[in-house]
């Protein structure tokens, strides 16, 4: 899978043509169904109605969605209500030392339980060390990035790991 930041806006653009994405991945041979739009919110989405379709658009041509680090940015718990995604990404903060934290443990088995329910796949952010990352693994997250798990190739960059 690739995952594929680009902020909720980008998508709202008038001038954005919907083929466009299509025909760049057909250019590199390379189907929807292993894109994931990992939405960051830098900015808040404001109309979810039509966000919502766009979204469902996008569903409908095989891409998936991913929440992109929940616990910060504009709106996180409503996004992810309203939109659904295949994958949240729990930002770094919630992830930075969780082992001795618990109020970050219980924020976390919050959305694990949630993504359970759900259907959704978790995805920890910024796992730095093994203490963090035998935390995360016996919780019961699905996917981790972070140093712990590896650094970034420089001829490509690795993505999620499961944990």
């Amino acid at each position: 899978m690739i995952f594929l930041n680009i902020q909720p806006q980008v998508l709202t653009d008038a001038s954005y043509r919907s083929q466009t994405t299509l025909d760049l991945l057909a250019k590199y041979d390379l189907s929807p169904d292993r894109i994931v739009l990992e939405l960051t919110e830098k900015e808040s989405v404001t109309d979810y109605k039509s966000f919502e379709k766009i979204i469902n658009n996008y569903r409908q041509q095989g891409f998936r969605i991913a929440i992109d680090d929940a616990g910060t940015g504009y709106n996180s718990l409503k996004t992810i209500l309203s939109l659904k995604p295949e994958f949240i990404k729990i930002d770094k903060f919630l992830i930075r030392d969780i082992h001795a934290q618990p109020p970050q443990q219980q924020l976390v088995e919050l959305l694990l339980e949630f993504s359970q329910q759900s259907n959704t796949l978790l995805v920890a952010e910024g796992i730095e060390n093994q203490q963090e990352l035998h935390f995360l693994k016996k919780l019961g997250i699905h996917f981790g990035q972070g140093y712990a798990l590896g650094r970034p190739d420089p001829e490509l960059k690795k993505g999620l790991v499961e944990v």
